[in-house]
């Protein structure tokens, strides 16, 4: 693969963390609800895992798992 084809993955593996972090100042009741709410957790487990599973179709796909 090229390192083009390397780096948007990268990008594209970091913006759901880059939104996240920036509901933390754009709607910090919003935040505090997934961060700190038991149903708001299901919502972000929900995020980590399906972000862990698109990384990991990503990296098998570069054939490197």
């Amino acid at each position: 693969m090229t390192s083009e084809v390397r780096m948007s993955s990268k990008i594209t593996a970091i913006i759901p963390f880059m939104f996240l972090i920036g509901l933390q100042y754009l709607s910090p009741i919003n935040y505090e609800y997934i961060m700190n709410d038991p149903d708001g957790r299901g919502i972000l487990y929900y995020f980590l895992g399906s972000e862990a599973f698109g990384m990991v179709c990503v990296m098998f796909l570069m054939r490197k798992l």
